[in-house]
């Protein structure tokens, strides 16, 4: 119930143009997180990231690097693809990510989806609001993601069937996410504009 107030209450404040200083929960929480300043401009979290094992456990690696900014004892690849109900074509849907980071960690976590071939401004706007309040509270993002998108170093991510990765923190008030791709098991950065474009026609767990 507390994450739903809070997703609320940023929701308001950024319609009605608010700063997140404003709302005391949300800054005491970002603050007892360790956000590098006062307004949470940039925030990285500490996880525990593995190249996924095979062609089609991206859907595994991504959530097991959500959870291992949570958990002691991270559960394997095989395990979560057990429970993510993973076969050989992959991953079905992100509401099977959403399900099992629940079953792990609670019930924060909740299925977004971004319909059509790009995304509206408000879908922009409502993941950058989650990526930024997601990460403040130390709850990665795992999104899943078709075709391709660059990086902000030109760098060109290309998955035509589709792919899960896992937003692990943000830049610039989170306008830029901070991005755990398992495909290669590596790290970089990219507009969220362009991560919600990406996600268009798929959705995420925040």
């Amino acid at each position: 119930m507390r994450s739903v107030i809070m997703k609320v209450a940023l929701a308001v404040a950024m319609v009605l143009g608010v700063s997140l200083s404003a709302l005391p929960a949300a800054s005491a929480t970002a603050a007892a997180a360790g956000c590098p300043d006062g307004v949470c401009s940039s925030k990285y979290l500490s996880y525990s990231g593995q190249q996924q094992i095979n062609g089609y456990y991206c859907g595994p690696a991504a959530t097991r690097a959500a959870l291992s900014v949570r958990l002691i004892n991270v559960p394997s690849q095989s395990s979560l693809a057990a429970g993510l109900g993973t076969t050989v074509n992959g991953t079905d849907h992100i509401s099977q990510v959403t399900g099992v980071l629940r079953n792990y960690v609670g019930g924060w976590y909740e299925t977004k989806e971004i319909g059509g071939s790009y995304a509206a401004q408000w879908q922009v706007d409502l993941l950058v609001a989650d990526v930024r309040l997601n990460i403040n509270n130390a709850f990665p993002i795992v999104a899943n993601v078709v075709g391709y998108a660059y990086d902000t170093n030109g760098g060109v991510h290309s998955y035509s069937g589709g792919h899960y990765l896992t937003v692990v923190g943000y830049e610039q008030g989170a306008n830029i996410s901070v991005i755990f791709d398992p495909a290669q098991g590596v790290q970089y950065n990219m507009e969220t504009w362009r991560l919600a474009d990406w996600i268009a026609g798929r959705g995420y767990s925040a």
